[in-house]
């Protein structure tokens, strides 16, 4: 977000308003949110993707179950469900990674810094191509 505060005034009053408030702190009434703001429905890239959360709830689900198969005596069941559980947890991961977006940098601007020269005996700055002081024409 911006770090600037933005400022709002109501449309039926004209009172200011601060930019968290949804409402007139004056009259009460409802304010539209403004337009620079994204709107919060907006698919964040951060989330996991569906199929990806779907495959690690599955596989947890199975490993749990895998203790059914122990209980009736029958190991190699509770082998096989608790191999295939986490083929899906890896498989689950697999496809949280590969569905993530590049991240793109951010462009810096590169700030050009204009050195100037001070003279020695009246202090002024000079720029770096003269080769005399313009104030006292001491040689820089």
């Amino acid at each position: 977000m911006c770090s600037e505060r933005v400022s709002l005034k109501c449309p039926n009053c004209g009172a200011e308003i601060p930019d968290i408030s949804r409402f007139c702190l004056s009259c009460g009434k409802d304010v539209p949110p403004p337009k620079d703001v994204p709107d919060a429905k907006q698919e964040d890239d951060s989330m996991p993707s569906i199929t990806a959360m779907l495959l690690i709830g599955m596989a947890f689900m199975i490993m749990f179950f895998a203790i059914m198969p122990i209980a009736m005596g029958y190991i190699e069941g509770a082998i096989a469900m608790f191999v295939v559980g986490a083929i899906m947890v890896l498989a689950g991961v697999y496809v949280h990674r590969t569905d993530k977006k590049p991240v793109e940098p951010k462009k810096v601007e590169e700030k050009v810094v204009k050195v100037k020269i001070k003279c020695r005996y009246c202090g002024r700055l000079n720029e770096p191509d003269e080769e005399k002081c313009g104030s006292c024409g001491a040689t820089l």
